[in-house]
C-alpha cells in the first residue's frame, strides 16, 4: 500500500479503485 501511495495517483486509477470498493460495498450490505 504504501509503494501504491508513494507513486502519483492518476484520476482513473482512483475511479477505478472506488468503482471496487462501490461494488464490495455493495455486496457487503446487500
Amino acid at each position: 500500500m504504501d509503494s501504491c501511495l508513494s507513486k502519483p495517483v492518476t484520476l482513473d486509477v482512483l475511479k477505478q479503485t472506488l468503482a471496487v470498493y462501490a461494488e464490495r460495498v455493495r455486496k457487503t450490505r446487500a
